[in-house]
């Protein structure tokens, strides 16, 4: 007999796959840090470990562009990521001097703490460049076009 869990069947896992982005905004957004506390971090290292997990299946990058988008598409330039960017500037000095905490991650998360702090870097790094990038890239994907317009034509024999 097969006794294998069936993910197909997984209601979780169908829930995660339809709300991922809507569940992050949430995370995201429902503290401050000026609310954040030793009581409610946890919703920060959900939205991170829901992180870790998109990276691990290469769509961090999609989640980030789908927040920025929604973020433009409803007239709240930087609700989300802005705040969000506050709160992991805030995890990291957080989680700086308390080894207890980082182990008891580490430990109830089954995700070692060094990868936690390397999605916690990545992030800032993103949401940075994605808020001074804005404008930034728009210039680069030009400079771009125009690299490969003034590239010289390559004779084929």
């Amino acid at each position: 007999m097969d006794n294998r869990y069936d993910l197909n069947k997984c209601r979780m896992r169908s829930f995660l796959q339809h709300n991922t982005l809507r569940l992050l905004r949430d995370l995201m957004t429902v503290i401050t840090v000026e609310d954040v506390n030793q009581e409610n971090i946890c919703v920060l290292n959900t939205s991170l470990s829901l992180f870790i997990l998109a990276r691990s299946h290469g769509n961090l990058h999609h989640y980030l562009d789908a927040l920025r988008s929604w973020e433009v598409e409803n007239n709240r330039a930087g609700a989300v990521t802005s705040n969000f960017l506050s709160l992991l500037r805030f995890w990291l000095e957080y989680y700086l001097y308390r080894g207890k905490d980082c182990l008891a991650l580490e430990l109830s998360s089954s995700i070692h703490f060094s990868e936690w702090r390397e999605i916690v870097h990545m992030l800032v790094h993103l949401l940075e460049e994605g808020a001074a990038g804005g404008v930034a890239s728009r210039i680069r994907a030009s400079q771009d076009a125009l690299s490969v317009a003034s590239t010289p034509p390559v004779a084929v024999s």
